[in-house]
């Protein structure tokens, strides 16, 4: 998950209405970096690892497109804006979909840090589908990149 507008607020928020909706099992340290295609601010990022039996369009729309309409996020033609959050589904155990709603594993863990690096803190043991290469080793390749295109906060606080 991520947010560019107000994210002190909107990240702890969407965490607890994720916690009262599906069992929270991990969540990683919070990431600074700048906007990839979006305007606005720096973004904070932060993975969540859950346990559901929903099916994964039913987990989307349900449940994650309705925390996002709640903590206010409008939806529209311009895909660069500034985003009060956005909850993707990066990985569900086992599974490889890939159609025109839902693509999973989400392909941009293995391009973007602030996607591979909180991902990668939530299982030692979680296989990619794809790849049969452990989340974790996968994530390492961008360790190298904090400090310099992103920075962990251990605070939101002190956003």
């Amino acid at each position: 998950m991520g947010s560019n507008v107000n994210p002190a607020e909107n990240i702890p928020r969407a965490i607890e209405l994720i916690s009262d909706k599906l069992d929270v099992i991990r969540i990683s340290k919070y990431y600074r970096s700048p906007p990839v295609g979006a305007r606005g601010g720096d973004f904070i990022n932060a993975g969540i690892l859950v346990q559901s039996d929903l099916e994964p369009r039913n987990l989307k729309y349900d449940i994650l497109r309705s925390i996002e309409q709640e903590i206010g996020r409008v939806r529209n033609n311009d895909k660069h804006a500034p985003r009060r959050i956005d909850i993707d589904i990066v990985f569900i155990e086992g599974l490889i979909c890939d159609d025109e709603h839902l693509n999973i594993p989400d392909p941009d863990f293995l391009k973007y840090p602030h996607v591979a690096l909180p991902i990668g803190e939530l299982s030692d043991d979680f296989v990619h589908p794809i790849n049969n290469e452990r989340i974790k080793k996968l994530s390492e390749k961008f360790i190298p990149e904090i400090g310099k295109t992103i920075e962990i906060v251990s605070n939101l606080d002190n956003l």
